[in-house]
Protein backbone atom coordinates (compact mmCIF):
# COMPACT_ATOMS: atom_id res chain seq x y z
CA UNK A 1 0.00 0.00 0.00
CA UNK A 2 1.51 3.28 -1.07
CA UNK A 3 0.93 6.26 1.75
CA UNK A 4 1.34 9.66 -0.20
CA UNK A 5 1.42 13.18 2.10
CA UNK A 6 -0.54 15.43 0.83
CA UNK A 7 -2.89 18.49 1.98
CA UNK A 8 -6.48 17.37 1.35
CA UNK A 9 -9.41 19.93 0.72
CA UNK A 10 -13.12 19.10 -0.67
CA UNK A 11 -12.64 16.80 -3.19
CA UNK A 12 -8.52 16.93 -3.79
CA UNK A 13 -5.17 16.97 -2.27
CA UNK A 14 -1.95 18.78 -3.58
CA UNK A 15 1.03 16.79 -3.09
CA UNK A 16 4.12 19.21 -1.59
CA UNK A 17 6.34 19.90 -4.11
CA UNK A 18 4.54 18.73 -7.28
CA UNK A 19 1.81 20.76 -9.41
CA UNK A 20 -0.42 17.11 -9.35
CA UNK A 21 -3.94 16.84 -7.63
CA UNK A 22 -5.35 13.66 -6.51
CA UNK A 23 -8.86 13.13 -6.32
CA UNK A 24 -9.48 10.65 -3.19
CA UNK A 25 -12.73 8.71 -1.88
CA UNK A 26 -12.86 10.42 1.01
CA UNK A 27 -13.21 14.45 1.46
CA UNK A 28 -11.19 15.46 4.43
CA UNK A 29 -9.76 19.17 5.60
CA UNK A 30 -6.19 19.53 6.70
CA UNK A 31 -3.37 17.36 6.35
CA UNK A 32 -3.87 13.56 4.82
CA UNK A 33 -2.54 11.09 3.79
CA UNK A 34 -3.63 9.05 1.03
CA UNK A 35 -3.08 5.41 0.35
CA UNK A 36 -3.93 3.08 -2.76
CA UNK A 37 -2.18 -0.26 -3.45
CA UNK A 38 -0.33 -1.61 -6.40
CA UNK A 39 -2.91 -3.38 -7.82
CA UNK A 40 -4.80 -0.01 -7.95
CA UNK A 41 -2.25 1.67 -10.33
CA UNK A 42 -3.02 1.25 -13.98
CA UNK A 43 -0.34 1.47 -16.86
CA UNK A 44 -0.33 3.42 -19.95
CA UNK A 45 2.29 3.69 -22.60
CA UNK A 46 0.45 7.12 -24.08
CA UNK A 47 -2.12 9.35 -22.00
CA UNK A 48 -5.16 8.13 -21.77
CA UNK A 49 -8.51 9.73 -22.58
CA UNK A 50 -11.59 9.17 -20.44
CA UNK A 51 -12.25 8.62 -16.76
CA UNK A 52 -9.12 8.40 -15.36
CA UNK A 53 -8.86 11.41 -12.91
CA UNK A 54 -5.51 10.99 -10.75
CA UNK A 55 -3.19 10.88 -13.72
CA UNK A 56 0.66 11.40 -13.97
CA UNK A 57 3.41 10.62 -15.71
CA UNK A 58 6.56 8.29 -13.90
CA UNK A 59 9.44 7.32 -15.33
CA UNK A 60 9.77 3.08 -14.77
CA UNK A 61 12.53 2.82 -12.18
CA UNK A 62 12.71 -1.56 -12.27
CA UNK A 63 10.22 -4.11 -13.00
CA UNK A 64 10.37 -7.49 -10.89
CA UNK A 65 8.52 -10.48 -10.59
CA UNK A 66 5.62 -10.68 -8.05
CA UNK A 67 4.14 -14.12 -7.08
CA UNK A 68 1.84 -14.46 -10.38
CA UNK A 69 2.33 -10.83 -11.13
CA UNK A 70 5.05 -8.06 -12.37
CA UNK A 71 5.61 -5.17 -9.91
CA UNK A 72 6.92 -2.03 -12.02
CA UNK A 73 8.51 0.30 -9.40
CA UNK A 74 7.57 4.05 -10.76
CA UNK A 75 9.33 7.45 -9.83
CA UNK A 76 8.13 10.56 -10.50
CA UNK A 77 5.64 13.21 -8.72
CA UNK A 78 4.55 10.37 -7.16
CA UNK A 79 6.90 7.16 -6.51
CA UNK A 80 4.69 3.84 -6.22
CA UNK A 81 4.54 0.71 -7.29
CA UNK A 82 2.54 -1.01 -9.87
CA UNK A 83 1.23 -4.45 -9.92
CA UNK A 84 0.15 -5.66 -13.36
CA UNK A 85 -0.04 -9.29 -15.05
CA UNK A 86 3.45 -10.65 -16.98
CA UNK A 87 0.42 -10.90 -20.18
CA UNK A 88 0.30 -6.45 -19.43
CA UNK A 89 3.89 -6.45 -19.25
CA UNK A 90 4.39 -7.83 -22.51
CA UNK A 91 1.67 -5.88 -24.52
CA UNK A 92 2.67 -2.40 -23.38
CA UNK A 93 6.33 -3.70 -24.16
CA UNK A 94 7.38 -1.70 -20.95
CA UNK A 95 11.41 -1.66 -19.93
CA UNK A 96 13.02 -0.09 -17.11
CA UNK A 97 14.02 4.18 -18.03
CA UNK A 98 10.93 3.97 -19.68
CA UNK A 99 8.64 7.31 -19.62
CA UNK A 100 4.87 6.18 -19.10
CA UNK A 101 1.43 7.42 -17.70
CA UNK A 102 0.07 6.29 -14.19
CA UNK A 103 -3.64 6.11 -12.93
CA UNK A 104 -5.16 5.46 -9.98
CA UNK A 105 -9.32 5.52 -9.58
CA UNK A 106 -10.62 7.41 -7.09
CA UNK A 107 -12.65 4.74 -6.00
CA UNK A 108 -9.55 2.86 -5.17
CA UNK A 109 -7.72 5.66 -2.72
CA UNK A 110 -8.45 5.98 0.56
CA UNK A 111 -7.49 9.43 2.61
CA UNK A 112 -7.06 9.58 6.24
CA UNK A 113 -5.36 12.55 8.75
CA UNK A 114 -2.21 13.11 9.05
Amino acid sequence: MLVVPALVGLAFLVLPLAELLLHPSERLDGPAFVAFPPAAVALYRTRPDGSPRNLWQARIEGIERHGDNVRVHLDGPIAAFADITPAALAALDLTPGQQIWASVKAAETHAYRA
